[in-house]
């Protein structure tokens, strides 16, 4: 009788020590993955295959966290762990972008870990006053380089040039601002 009482306890405390995965604390494989299973047909997640061809083919044009995520998965060529399976299983049986993650963090330890860096706010970022290091990564995430820059004024020009094309929004509120003035 009391071995019963100790299985039941266990397994309450096992199941209160176990995290619920959300988009909170489990920010890069949930949205990830909510975006992958969006993405697919219908008719193709059914099949093992279809979705670990399409996984792939997601990963390989990932960048930044999404592609530490797919090389923690098993979803990149040079991938160490071959994991991928426990995310392709979960998605064949339809089950939402959390109960993946929370299956996949049971296999791969660290992968609710990753979480997305905080964007750069333009509209009200002092370029002038910004240090050099967020200037060059506001220039890195727009995937374009600045050759020939030397000094920070070489690197606020560029981004002024730019802004209109990769934050449109941010650009129109500095020119009203500046208007304004």
């Amino acid at each position: 009788m009391s071995i019963l009482w100790v299985s039941i306890l266990f397994i309450l405390v096992r199941l209160s020590l176990s995290k619920k995965v959300d988009e909170n604390n489990c920010e890069v494989c949930v949205k990830y993955v909510r975006d992958f299973i969006n993405s697919l047909p219908v008719e193709q997640r059914g099949s093992k295959n279809a979705v670990k061809e399409a996984f792939e083919k997601t990963c390989s044009k990932s960048k930044g966290k999404n592609n530490t995520f797919c090389y923690s998965v098993g979803g990149l060529e040079m991938s160490a762990a071959k994991t991928v399976d426990f995310l392709v299983t979960p998605v064949t049986k339809f089950m939402p972008a959390e109960k993946v993650c929370e299956e996949l963090s049971s296999k791969v330890s660290d992968i609710c870990d990753l979480t997305y860096e905080k964007q750069i706010d333009l509209k009200e970022l002092d370029l002038k006053r910004a240090p050099l290091k967020v200037l060059r990564k506001i220039i890195s995430d727009w995937g374009i380089e600045c050759r020939g820059c030397a000094e920070k004024s070489d690197f606020v020009n560029m981004i002024e040039q730019n802004m209109p094309i990769y934050d449109p929004e941010a650009a129109a509120y500095r020119d009203r601002k500046k208007s304004e003035l």
